[in-house]
């Protein structure tokens, strides 16, 4: 009888240079391994080196995005759905053109100049890798008092009007398009579906694109670079560029767009070199710190969906940069509209990086502060009037204060800072109990807290307010908070990892399943229209205990049926809002137990039509990595059945973060 020939042990042969000195084995974490970390030595990774060759394409050879009809006209007919005019019957030309000749797009036939590695989606992620490693050693070598090293920049006349006014030249793509006059036509069609579908992955809760001060703010960036004829080095603009790509491949899958996506973003590390690799910390101006930090954090887009930690790696950094350059923006120096300007981007960072670390929290158990950094990192706006003034401007805060871009009010901040910390301590138990019992009445002060009167997230339909707000949805006569729904499905589910990851209750606890259950009614109304028969939940269930369906492809070759059209309520089926909920809709539902067999397997099929959504209609590439992550969950088989190509349970630590 032949024996089984034993996997090869995982040589770190991409190890930290101390630990190939030592000729000891590295677990590869960056940017400190557990070795050198445990040791208190200096960890240091080698980068690899790329060449950055661009070949002159013929006119033929090139592929293009048609620029799309207006996707932020609202319309005046409240019929079911329309309100939300970004979504319906304005989708990008599924055709995609041939691009005018532009010698700064890549050849497409030859993605991959040989250095790059092929077309090996392994070398895409070390790419990405090496420019988060390349910008995490940016942030470390900052002066500790960043805002002093700022050079002053050039003085203009001062502006004294409203600081909203001051920004409004930038909210219209029309006016932006005629300020980036020399940037090319073909970027310029991915930089205005960034502008029309992309900011919406940052800020799903925004009203509309000329509204959604993401715009503003990261194209305000783009047209200082081009006026100061610095485009060759914006890397900002690449990274954008990048990502644009990304969503049009997601959404309608042309090879074309994901060899643009990877040429872009290889064009952007280059620029970062370019940039930084021999500049003066002395000459730092605000603007490319800010563009920096920004570009960093939209590689995020698409670090979340490596298998591995890599997601992890720039966020130390980039917390480090923005704990340096929060702090005494009144001292900086130059015109009132770039300190302004630099407000608004520490404000938008700020709230960005709080949002990646609630979902790490919350799906990992994972954390990035001390006790100092997190409380000065979560406190957005709660205790600074001036903050506070201008988080409401930019549209972060309501009057409530509820925070629109992370989804909490400040009672649920207050909650989540408690938890952070509790994580991150050695112990979160104290003799007199008093944490738990803080927890606690956070916990309920967090569920008293309404934006409007609401049962389950239904509103009373004398209390709705009016339907051009996206604080609602609107649908067969009915209104549903989406604020609401935001607010009792975090506060529960951070409540749920406390339980978890603090107290070590078990799952089946029925305090954490009374928890998930809460959640889930909250998340309901979503598919109040659900029309699933019998024998189609029947089937798809089998399918999914079978073992025939396993992951998203298996689920989109076997699906014989329209789930998405079939479960989801209308307003929603395209609406980016479906975003702020995917970590919520995978720990209410990954282990709920306590429900009838029945109404649990209506409620997977329910769950699965949401991910299939996002991935399909969003262009949200995590939700892919989420279904194959419910599917073990619910129907776990032994490792030695699973694909050769997908992580056994025991590696789903290391699964995708829910941001793009």
């Amino acid at each position: 009888m032949v024996e089984p020939t034993k996997k090869k042990r995982k040589y770190s042969k991409n190890g930290c240079t101390e630990c190939k000195r030592k000729k000891v084995k590295c677990d590869e974490t960056k940017p400190v391994c557990w070795q050198c970390s445990h040791l208190s030595l200096k960890c240091v990774y080698k980068t690899r080196e790329f060449q950055f060759i661009v070949s002159k394409v013929p006119k033929k050879q090139r592929s293009t995005v048609e620029s799309g009809p207006d996707l932020c006209k609202m319309e005046s007919n409240k019929k079911d759905g329309d309100w939300r005019s970004k979504e319906a019957g304005q989708e990008i030309d599924t055709t995609l053109q041939r691009l005018e000749e532009d010698e700064s797009f890549p050849k497409i036939e030859s993605p991959f100049t040989p250095s790059f590695g092929g077309n090996d989606e392994g070398d895409l992620n070390a790419l990405l890798n090496d420019a988060l490693l390349f910008a995490n050693d940016l942030f470390s070598k900052m002066p500790e008092s960043c805002t002093g090293a700022i050079a002053e920049e050039r003085q203009e006349p001062e502006s004294h009007g409203n600081e909203v006014e001051s920004h409004s030249k930038f909210n219209r793509w029309e006016d932006i398009e005629v300020l980036l006059n020399d940037v090319s036509k073909s970027e310029l069609s991915y930089l205005k579906i960034f502008y029309d579908k992309v900011s919406y992955w940052l800020m799903p809760l925004a009203q509309c694109p000329d509204s959604n001060v993401c715009n503003h703010i990261l194209f305000q960036h783009l047209i200082k670079v081009n006026s100061s004829n610095s485009k060759v080095k914006s890397y900002l603009q690449s990274s954008m560029v990048s990502i644009s790509a990304k969503y049009v491949y997601n959404v309608y899958g042309k090879e074309d767009d994901n060899v643009i996506r990877k040429h872009f973003l290889k064009k952007a590390l280059q620029q970062l070199y370019q940039e930084f690799e021999s500049l003066s910390y002395e000459t730092l101006e605000l603007s490319q710190i800010d563009s920096l930090n920004l570009c960093v954090l939209l590689l995020t887009l698409d670090s979340s969906t490596f298998g591995t930690q890599e997601w992890k790696l720039h966020l130390r950094g980039a917390k480090d940069l923005l704990m340096k350059y929060n702090r005494n923006t009144e001292m900086m120096s130059g015109t009132s509209e770039s300190i302004l300007l630099h407000k608004r981007t520490v404000a938008l960072a700020r709230n960005w990086f709080s949002a990646i670390a609630a979902v790490a929290s919350l799906a990992k158990g994972a954390h990035f502060f001390n006790e100092t950094e997190v409380q000065e990192m979560l406190d957005i706006g709660a205790n600074d009037a001036s903050t506070s003034k201008l988080l409401k401007n930019m549209g972060f805060l309501t009057e409530q204060n509820f925070n629109t871009f992370i989804g909490y009010s400040p009672e649920a901040l207050s909650l989540l800072t408690e938890v952070i910390k509790c994580l991150a301590a050695d112990t979160c138990q104290n003799e007199n109990n008093d944490t738990f019992l803080k927890i606690c009445s956070l916990v309920q002060a967090s569920r008293e807290f309404q934006c409007y009167p609401n049962i389950n997230g239904k509103l009373d339909a004398n209390s709705a307010p009016p339907l051009s707000t996206v604080s609602v949805v609107f649908h067969r006569n009915s209104y549903y908070s989406v604020y609401d729904t935001l607010q009792q499905v975090h506060v529960e589910l951070v409540f749920v990892t406390y339980l978890l990851k603090c107290i070590r209750l078990p799952e089946s606890c029925s305090l954490i399943q009374n928890s998930y259950k809460r959640s889930w009614r909250m998340l309901e109304w979503m598919f109040s229209d659900c029309d699933l028969t019998i024998m189609e939940i029947n089937t798809l269930i089998e399918l999914l205990e079978t073992g025939e369906i396993h992951n998203y492809s298996t689920l989109k070759a076997k699906l014989k049926f329209d789930l998405v059209r079939k479960s989801i309520i209308a307003p929603l089926l395209k609406d980016f809002i479906l975003m702020m909920y995917q970590v919520s809709m995978l720990m209410s539902v990954a282990r709920l137990a306590a429900l009838d067999p029945s109404s649990l397997r209506l409620t997977r099929c329910k769950v699965l039509s949401y991910l299939l959504a996002l991935a399909d209609n969003l262009g949200a590439e995590s939700a892919r990595t989420s279904i194959a992550y419910l599917i073990r969950e619910w129907y776990p088989r032994p490792s030695n059945l699973l694909p050769a190509n997908e992580p056994d349970h025991a590696a789903m630590e290391d699964n995708a973060l829910p941001f793009s």
